[in-house]
C-alpha cells in the first residue's frame, strides 16, 4: 500500500495527490451509498486498466507517454483510498447501513473494496518510478544514455541494445549480473555468454511474490550456484534482464516486468526503511530485443550452450529425460466412435466403424431459448446450454415417439481389450501465441486429450454432419477452422517430428473465426479459458447438431410439473434429457454433455419444484478458509451438492402456500458424461482469485455423487432402457486426461496445460509455442489448476 505521509513530501506526488482531490471535491452530486460504491468499482477497475498498461509498456514508447501511465493509475488509486477511507465512511449513508440490517450487502462490498486496495503491491512500483524519474526531461527517449561512474555509457531508461550490452560485458570495471527470464530448457540449450548468468523460469514466480518468496520458491530445484548469485545480485553495478524477444503480449515479457517490479520494490523498500542512503544499488536494465535480438548481432563465441550436441540434435534417450508413462486403464467395453468417414484422409487414419445415432424422424414441440453467450455466469454451474429454458413434456402425457436411442458402451470386439487410443495419432506440437492466445492455446492442447474428436477432424468426417440450417450455428465456420487446426497441427509434425524445439503452429485464422461469432476474441485481451472452452464446445455442438432446426416447444403445464415432480429424480431426469436430445443432437453432446438437478424445497410443507440443466462443464465452488492452505476435489463436489438455506430476500414463492416461505435450494447431479470438464471457481464477484491448493487425483470416483434414487416405479410406457441410455449405469469412474493451468489474475494471468498423450507416450507440458515431457510423476497435480479433463473408464 501507498505511503502517504511519505508521498505528500514529494514534489511530483504532492501535485498528483492535488489533482485527486480535486476530482473528488468537484463532485457536488449527492450519492446514496450504493452509487458511490459503484464509482468507486468503476475506478479500481481503471486502476487496474492502467496498471496491465504498465505491463505492457513498448521498448520504443517515448518517456513521455509513459510517465504519464504511472501519473494516471497513480491518481485513480489516491482517488480511490480517499473515497474508502475518507469520504465513504465520514457520510451518514455509511453510519445508517451499518445499523440497518438490509444493507449488509453493501457493506460486504466496501470490505471487500477495502481489502483490495490494501492488498495491493503494484502502487508501491509506481510510486518508486515517479520519485525515481520525476526529474528526467520529458522529452527524452526511453533508451538514452547517460554518463554514469567511470564515464561509461549506461541507458538512463530501462532498456540497452545489444552493442551497449557488448560494451558493459567486455568492460572489466563494471560488473554485470544477467538474468535470462526463459525455461530452463532454453536458456540450457542457448544463452549468453557471462560469467555471472541465470535462468528464471517464468512460471517459477508470481507477479506478486516477494524476494524471499523468489529464493524460497523460484529457485527451489535450481543449483545452489545459481541461488548464490542471486542472492549477491546487489553486490553487482548492473543487472540486465533479458527474455526471448519484445513481444510485448508475450507471458515471458510481462513475467519479466513483474520480474523488474519486484526487484524494485525490494530495493525502495530496503533503502526506506534502512536509510542506508550512501550505499550504491545496482542499476536494472532489459536487453532491447532479448535474446533473438542478441543472436542475430553477435558471434558465436558470445552464445554458450550447457547442452551436448547429441542433446540440441534431439537425440536424447529416456536416461536424459525420463518419460513418465502412466498407464491408462483399459476397459472391456469400448467407447464407440461416433461418426462414418466420408473421405478417409490422411490414410493412416481409418474411418470410424458406426454412424452415431440418427436424428429422431419425429420431432416433438419443444422450446428452446437458447442464447449463445461468453459472459460470466456466476449463479448457476453449467455449460454451453446455460441459458437455454427447456421445458421438460411427460412421456405419459404428452405421447410422442422416441428418438433412437444413444449408443450403449459396445462390448470388446474380437475377444480384445484394445484402447481407443490404437487408432489415434498422437499430436505433440506447440501453438504459437497470437497476442494472449495463450487462454485458447490451452483449452486446445486439452481437447486433444479426446481421441474422438481427433478423428472426425483428421478423417474430415464432421463434414456430413455440419447443419447449415442449425439456428444457433455458424454455418460450419467454428467446426471447419477448428478441424483444420488440428489438420495442420497434425502435418507439421508429421514433417518435423516431435522435436521440442519444431516450429509452433499458427492460430490466427482458427482465432479470426472465433472473432467472426463473437466479438470478444477479435481483439488482444486476455480471456477466461473457461468460457473460451465453453464457447468453443457450444460452437462445434451448434455446427454439427442435427435437430438445431427444430421448432421450439411449448412449456410444461402447472398439471405436467406436478407430475413429473411426483416422479424419483432418476425417471425425471432422464425424460428430460430425452426431450433435450429433440433440439440438441451431435457428436458433442454425446461426449461432453452432462446434467444436473435444481431443487427448491418449501420448508414449511416440503412441496418441491425441481429443473433440469444440461451442461458440457461442470463449475464447481472452491471453499474458502483462511484456516487451511488445502482442499480436496470432495470438498468441491460435497460444497456443489449441498443443501443450501435461501437467505430472507431470496426466498421462494411457494405454489403450494401461495407465499414466500424459508426455502432450500439443492443441486444433485443426474447425468455424467464420457469426458467431464471440472471447472474450479476460483475467481469471486469482485474477481478476486482463490489460490488454495486443491488436491485431486488420476483416477477420480464420482459415483457418490450421482443420484441413484430409482424406486422400480415407471410411468405407462416407459421401460428400464430409458434410464440406462447413454452408459448411465454406475460404477462412475475417470481417469485424468488434460490440465488447464491458470497462473496471475483473470486479466493479466497465463495458461498453460498438461496433457496425456496415451499409455505409449505419457504426460506432455504445453506453454503456447513450447511443449516437453513430464519428467516428474506428480507434476500435472498443480497448485494452478483451473479446469481438469477426465475421461470415463469401464472396468
Amino acid at each position: 500500500m501507498v505511503n502517504v505521509a511519505r508521498s505528500a513530501s514529494n514534489r511530483i506526488l504532492v501535485r498528483l495527490n492535488t489533482l485527486a482531490e480535486k476530482f473528488i471535491n468537484e463532485d457536488k452530486s449527492l450519492k446514496n451509498l450504493e452509487a458511490r460504491l459503484q464509482e468507486c468499482i468503476d475506478i479500481l477497475e481503471n486502476y487496474r486498466m492502467e496498471c496491465e498498461k504498465l505491463g505492457s509498456l513498448h521498448p520504443e514508447t517515448p518517456f513521455k507517454e509513459a510517465y504519464s501511465i504511472y501519473e494516471s493509475a497513480y491518481i485513480y488509486y489516491m482517488i480511490l483510498f480517499k473515497l474508502l477511507t475518507e469520504r465513504v465512511p465520514q457520510s451518514h449513508e455509511y453510519a445508517d447501513a451499518k445499523i440497518e440490517r438490509r444493507c449488509q450487502p453493501l457493506l460486504e462490498v466496501y470490505s471487500t473494496l477495502k481489502k483490495s486496495l490494501l492488498q495491493d503491491t503494484m502502487i508501491d512500483n509506481v510510486e518508486t518510478f515517479l520519485i525515481k524519474y520525476s526529474n528526467e526531461d520529458p522529452s527524452m527517449k526511453i533508451i538514452s544514455t547517460q554518463k554514469v561512474e567511470g564515464g561509461h555509457n549506461l541507458p538512463s531508461g530501462p532498456f540497452l541494445t545489444v552493442p551497449q550490452l557488448q560494451t558493459i560485458l567486455s568492460d572489466q570495471k563494471i560488473s554485470v549480473l544477467l538474468i535470462d527470464v526463459r525455461k530452463r530448457y532454453e536458456f540450457e540449450f542457448s544463452h549468453i555468454n557471462s560469467v555471472a548468468v541465470l535462468p528464471l523460469d517464468p512460471i517459477s514466480f508470481k507477479p506478486t511474490y516477494t524476494i524471499d518468496q523468489l529464493e524460497k520458491i523460484s529457485f527451489i530445484n535450481s543449483p545452489m550456484h545459481e541461488l548464490q548469485l542471486f542472492q549477491k545480485r546487489n553486490e553487482y553495478d548492473v543487472i540486465v534482464l533479458y527474455t526471448k524477444d519484445n513481444d510485448i503480449t508475450a507471458y515471458y515479457y510481462k513475467q519479466m516486468m513483474s520480474l523488474l517490479a519486484i526487484l524494485l520494490n525490494h530495493l525502495h523498500h530496503h533503502h526506506h526503511h534502512h536509510h542506508h542512503h550512501n550505499i550504491k544499488y545496482p542499476k536494472i536494465l532489459f536487453l532491447k530485443g532479448g535474446f533473438s535480438e542478441w543472436v542475430s548481432h553477435v558471434s558465436k563465441s558470445e552464445i554458450v550452450s550447457n547442452l551436448s550436441d547429441g542433446y540440441k540434435n534431439n537425440n536424447n534417450n529416456s536416461n536424459n529425460i525420463p518419460c513418465i508413462k502412466r498407464p491408462v486403464t483399459t476397459s472391456p467395453h469400448q467407447i464407440p466412435i461416433s461418426m462414418v468417414g466420408s473421405a478417409p484422409q490422411p490414410p493412416q487414419i481409418p474411418p470410424p466403424r458406426n454412424i452415431y445415432p440418427s436424428p429422431p424422424q419425429t420431432i416433438p414441440i419443444i422450446k428452446n431459448n437458447a442464447n449463445v453467450t461468453n459472459a460470466k455466469n456466476l449463479i448457476t454451474p453449467q455449460g454451453i446450454m446455460t441459458n437455454r429454458s427447456i421445458p421438460d413434456a411427460i412421456v405419459t402425457a404428452i405421447p410422442t415417439p422416441s428418438p433412437p436411442p444413444l449408443p450403449r458402451i459396445p462390448m470388446k470386439v474380437g475377444g480384445t481389450n484394445e484402447s481407443i487410443w490404437k487408432y489415434n495419432p498422437t499430436i505433440i506440437i506447440g501453438l504459437e501465441n497470437m497476442s494472449n492466445s495463450c487462454y485458447m492455446n490451452c483449452i486446445i492442447q486439452c481437447l486433444l486429450s479426446v481421441p474422438e474428436l481427433i478423428q472426425i477432424c483428421l478423417n474430415n468426417s464432421f463434414l456430413k454432419h455440419i447443419n447449415m440450417e442449425s439456428k444457433l450455428g455458424s454455418k460450419g465456420v467454428i467446426m471447419k477452422h477448428f478441424a483444420k487446426l488440428i489438420q495442420d497441427m497434425h502435418s507439421q509434425q508429421v514433417k518435423t517430428g516431435r522435436s521440442l524445439f519444431s516450429y509452433p503452429v499458427k492460430t490466427i485464422d482458427f482465432k479470426n473465426a472465433c472473432a467472426s461469432v463473437s466479438s470478444i476474441y477479435s481483439g488482444s485481451q486476455q480471456q477466461d479459458c473457461q468460457e473460451f472452452c465453453e464457447f468453443l464446445l457450444d460452437g462445434l455442438h451448434e455446427d454439427l447438431n442435427q435437430c438445431g432446426g427444430n421448432p421450439p416447444a411449448r412449456e410444461l403445464t402447472d398439471q405436467e410439473e406436478r407430475l413429473r415432480e411426483g416422479l424419483c429424480m432418476r425417471v425425471a431426469s432422464s425424460m428430460a434429457w430425452e426431450n433435450f436430445l429433440h433440439n440438441n443432437f451431435s457428436l458433442i453432446i454425446d461426449l461432453f454433455a452432462g446434467q444436473y438437478g435444481s431443487q427448491l424445497r418449501c420448508c414449511v410443507c416440503q412441496y418441491t419444484s425441481t429443473t433440469y440443466q444440461p451442461f458440457t462443464l461442470l463449475s464447481v465452488p472452491v471453499p474458502l478458509s483462511s484456516r487451511v492452505s488445502r482442499c480436496s476435489i470432495i470438498d468441491c463436489f460435497q460444497e456443489f451438492t449441498k443443501c443450501e438455506r435461501l437467505d430472507k430476500d431470496e426466498e421462494w414463492f411457494c405454489p403450494q402456500c401461495k407465499r414466500k416461505q424459508p426455502s432450500t435450494k439443492q443441486l444433485k447431479i443426474t447425468r455424467l458424461p464420457k469426458n467431464l470438464i471440472i471447472h474450479f471457481k476460483r475467481f469471486d464477484n469482485m474477481m478476486n482469485k482463490n489460490n488454495i491448493f486443491i488436491q485431486y487425483p488420476y483416477e477420480l470416483d464420482l459415483t457418490p455423487f450421482w443420484v441413484n434414487d430409482f424406486n422400480g416405479e415407471l410411468p405407462l410406457g416407459m421401460t428400464n432402457s430409458l434410464l440406462t441410455k447413454g452408459g448411465q449405469v454406475g460404477p462412475f469412474k475417470y481417469q485424468l486426461n488434460a490440465v488447464a493451468c491458470h497462473m496471475g489474475t483473470l486479466g493479466s494471468g497465463h495458461y498453460t496445460a498438461y496433457v496425456n498423450k496415451g499409455p505409449d507416450v505419457g504426460w506432455y507440458y504445453f506453454d503456447d509455442s513450447s511443449h516437453r515431457i513430464v519428467k516428474i510423476a506428480t507434476e500435472y497435480m498443480n497448485p494452478d489448476a483451473y479446469l481438469l479433463f477426465y475421461h470415463r473408464v469401464y472396468n
